[in-house]
């Protein structure tokens, strides 16, 4: 056959088998195609069915936690009703109190504040020993005036303190105990000298120490006027706490004014020193007794021109006169008193200049926090509807959640062997979905793969093709291509057999490093939990360089199971099982005893080829005794060979 012929043969064999390759290709194509749109179907009807269900699912579990607060709130309000109950009042009373706080609508405030606060007056008021009607009577006098205090309150401070366990029945107790429950005016007029004391101290004074204060200062405070108190006295109740401040006016007042049964002559003698006294020489004039009782300011301010004029002018001399005097409890106050007459007169001041809580919560220039606090206060009104409404049911259905407990209680005491056995089918049951959907998830899985069983039929298909079409194009240029393709093959299986059979040759330095190898594994994990960080990396270094000289071992092992013995290779050595290259090194017993301290080497001298004399190398000997020790611990590398 001709050179021409032969490449007209060659030409058409391609143009054949690659014609027939394409026509393959495009029967996968067209088939893949098919499987995909079949495929995109079914995820496009998976999707939209996880849609609804999600979304359903969703509006569902939204619908029903829109009414948790609303039962909150009716909960809530139940609740301010029970106390209202436990109090003693009677249904028309409760039902009278539920009107007035309807009635009595506050910006700011909801039905479930107003009712909270109606709660808290009728309990601080009853606690002093009032009637029911009375306590009544008392807590509609308090409740607006407490509402507006609190709505003054949460717009310079937040929730947190205007909500504050207890202020708002220390308040009331405060105008109980300053006679202002008969008079609403007089009852405002404290609520406003209180909000002003604790908003301008920063809530240093607050409720509690100034019913302290009320309440232990006695006639020494009962008659002080609200400017002295929440004003002029304010700086002393933060800084000494009114209970503190309320015994040493009260101790101060007893002594000067003849409540002893034995007054110090000490005292009498001062007192009349400063002009003090009056006729009897053991207590102080009636002008000053009224003016202590009445204004504690401008008495401390009298009794210090007194002081100067009886030339007692330092802060040291007026405090051992105040303790002559007042005494010890009753000095303390006096001397901060006087010490801080500058800061008090500008607390008198900044009093006169400052808002109530009345005035502050009828602010018209906070209009952007009293519509977002009437906005929430709306809001709860609007929850305790709806919870009134929704809250019948919602008790039904736990009285017939409780019902059925029951009934599940009584035939579990009557058929307890009927009631284990229905136990047991749940436990079983359990189980088996337990086990069923641990099993659908597996088969899911399997499913998912599945879905790649078409691409990678195309895959396999295109390899086929390009194998064919080398195949095709190898036998046209080469006949060695045939071997060329068959020879992967045949080394792929002769390096699975030669594998085999190196493991099995070395089947037991594998089993005995590999265990070793993976001990070492589990303790670099163990140190890099604890922190060790270098000493986990050198473990694991160690593991791997191992885990590569038994891989080696292995393919030496099974080339020495073929090989004659004197030509057979050694195997190589393994690292400590917790160190690799580099890694600190432990230290180890030396291979031999190093040579004594301080020996010497003898060395030979010839000259022409004659041994002419013998000589010692002392530095050779030391050199040679040093311990067998790198730079900081001892190296097993140093070590001299055993003899």
């Amino acid at each position: 056959m001709s050179l021409d012929a032969y490449r007209v043969a060659v030409k058409v064999s391609l143009v054949e088998n690659v014609t027939r390759g394409l026509g393959m290709m495009a029967r996968h194509f067209r088939t893949t195609d098919a499987e995909a749109k079949v495929l995109e179907a079914r995820l496009k009807s998976i999707g939209k069915l996880t849609v609804m269900g999600g979304a359903l699912a969703m509006a569902g579990s939204y619908g029903l936690g829109l009414f948790k607060k609303p039962i909150e709130e009716a909960t809530e309000y139940e609740r301010r009703l029970a106390a209202l109950r436990q109090m003693g009042l009677g249904d028309a009373q409760i039902a009278d109190a539920q009107k007035f706080a309807e009635a009595n609508r506050i910006i700011g405030t909801s039905l479930n504040d107003r009712m909270r606060l109606f709660v808290d007056a009728q309990g601080s008021f009853r606690q002093s020993g009032m009637s029911g009607a009375a306590a009544t009577a008392a807590a509609k006098t308090m409740t607006p005036i407490m509402a507006q205090y609190e709505v003054a309150t949460k717009m310079l401070s937040g929730d947190g303190q205007a909500a504050a366990e207890g202020s708002m029945r220390n308040l009331s107790k405060i105008v109980e105990m300053m006679g202002g429950l008969s008079d609403t005016n007089r009852a405002k007029a404290i609520a406003d000298g209180v909000f002003k004391a604790a908003q301008s101290s920063g809530r240093m004074v607050d409720e509690r120490q100034l019913k302290q204060f009320v309440a232990y200062g006695s006639s020494a405070t009962n008659q002080l006027s609200l400017r002295t108190i929440f004003g002029g006295l304010e700086p002393i109740i933060g800084e000494m706490g009114g209970s503190t401040t309320g015994v040493g006016l009260r101790t101060g007042y007893n002594r000067v004014n003849g409540m002893l049964a034995l007054m110090p002559k000490r005292t009498q003698e001062e007192l009349r020193r400063l002009g003090m006294a009056d006729g009897s020489g053991k207590r102080q004039t009636d002008d000053l007794a009224r003016m202590q009782a009445t204004d504690t300011i401008g008495y401390v301010q009298e009794v210090m021109r007194r002081y100067e004029k009886a030339g007692i002018k330092t802060q040291v001399d007026r405090e051992r006169e105040n303790a002559i005097l007042f005494g010890t409890n009753g000095a303390k106050i006096f001397n901060k008193l006087m010490s801080q007459m500058p800061v008090i007169l500008e607390s008198l001041k900044a009093y006169d200049r400052a808002h109530g809580a009345q005035e502050t919560a009828n602010d018209p220039k906070s209009k952007a926090l009293k519509a977002y606090m009437d906005l929430e206060a709306k809001e709860g009104d609007l929850k305790l509807r709806i919870g009134q409404v929704v809250l019948p049911y919602y008790i039904r259905a736990l009285e017939m959640a409780a019902s059925m407990l029951e009934r599940v209680n009584a035939f579990a005491k009557s058929n307890p062997t009927a009631f284990k056995a229905i136990i047991g089918v749940f436990a079983a049951v359990s189980a088996a979905a337990l086990v069923g959907g641990s099993l659908s998830l597996l088969v899911a899985g399997f499913r998912a793969f599945s879905l790649l069983a078409g691409p990678l039929r195309l895959v396999w298909t295109v390899m086929q093709i390009g194998a064919g079409a080398l195949r095709y194009l190898g036998m046209a240029v080469f006949q060695f291509g045939r071997f060329l393709i068959a020879n992967p093959i045949g080394l792929a299986l002769a390096a699975i057999i030669f594998i085999g059979w190196s493991v099995y040759k070395n089947w037991n330095e594998i089993k005995t490093k590999g265990l070793e190898i993976w001990n070492s594994l589990k303790t670099a994990w163990n140190q890099l939990l604890s922190g060790d960080i270098m000493g986990a990396w050198h473990t694991f270094r160690g593991a791997f360089n191992n885990a590569w000289v038994l891989f080696l071992n292995t393919l030496i092992a099974g080339v020495n199971g073929i090989l004659p013995k004197s030509w057979q290779i050694p195997k190589l050595a393994y690292a400590p099982n917790d160190q690799g290259a580099g890694a600190p090194q432990k230290p180890s017993a030396p291979s031999g005893p190093p040579p004594k301290a301080g020996s010497q080497v003898p060395a030979s001298v010839y000259l022409d080829g004659r041994k002419v004399g013998q000589i010692l190398y002392p530095h050779m000997g030391k050199d040679a005794a040093r311990p067998n020790t790198g730079y900081s611990r001892f190296n097993p590398a140093l070590a001299k060979p055993s003899p």
